[in-house]
């Protein structure tokens, strides 16, 4: 048994590595084809494409490096805009969750089951080609000037690439804020434990009997603390609890 087992991993790991290498051979005959070579070379380059949203001046002159570069600049963006957007609306929502007001509460709830149940790919392409391509392509709006061919907000132009992907992004990150938002509320509630009402006072040891529930008191003044010697038999009053009734 134990050398099939053996067999069956090295089986397993020849194989990983013919993909591997086949995946490799691939790559280095591509581009050799394409005339970029094993090197990297081709990131000075013109890259020859445009893209629609860039933090710093960019052309399709302009290098592979430098179209890198602008890349990373608009990742940033985005997880910084993200960040700020989808924390604001993760609190919202978590605490319209754990509101009184039922219709905030249903309205909050919906949200959260919906967009976690749906992958994020799905939002991102709606939000693309069904909710910001649909736009017209006059802008519509003031402040926020609306159309398909890019958002001006306060006279700060963003491509419908971009909104896009940070509205998909908010949305969909700021609904997992929101639970925990919500199961954090309900931890630090006193009366969220096992749903039962449980402030400190209930849930701290007694140290002390309780005077106002009926029962035996206990009297240690009134217990015979004498230990019966061996061979000595044991008094019957000695065999009572030390909370048992000792008073007449």
């Amino acid at each position: 048994m134990r050398r099939r087992s053996l067999l069956l991993q090295v089986g397993v790991a020849a194989l990983l590595l013919a993909l591997l290498a086949l995946l490799v051979n691939n790559l280095a005959v591509n581009l050799l084809r394409t005339g970029l070579g094993l090197d990297f070379g081709w990131l000075g380059r013109p890259s020859g494409f445009a893209l629609a949203e860039s933090a710093l001046p960019y052309s399709p002159s302009d290098s592979y490096l430098w179209a890198l570069t602008i890349g990373w600049l608009n990742s940033l963006k985005v997880i910084a805009a993200g960040l700020v957007l989808a924390t604001l609306l993760g609190v919202a929502a978590g605490a319209a969750r754990s509101s009184s007001n039922r219709l905030l509460r249903s309205l909050a709830g919906g949200y959260v089951a919906v967009i976690r149940q749906v992958p994020l790919l799905l939002q991102l392409l709606f939000w693309y080609f069904v909710a910001f391509l649909a736009l017209p392509e006059t802008p519509i709006g003031g402040l926020i000037q609306l159309s398909n061919q890019g958002i001006s907000l306060l006279g700060m132009p963003l491509s419908v690439e971009f909104c896009a992907v940070l509205t998909g992004l908010t949305v969909f990150t700021g609904a997992s804020i929101a639970e925990i938002v919500r199961g954090g509320g309900q931890r630090c509630s006193p009366r969220t434990v096992g749903g039962f009402s449980q402030s400190w006072s209930e849930r701290r040891p007694r140290l002390a009997p309780d005077r106002s529930s009926p029962g035996p008191a206990c009297d240690p003044a009134g217990v015979d603390q004498s230990v019966p010697q061996p061979g000595q038999e044991q008094h019957p009053r000695h065999r009572r609890g030390i909370c048992g009734s000792l008073r007449r």
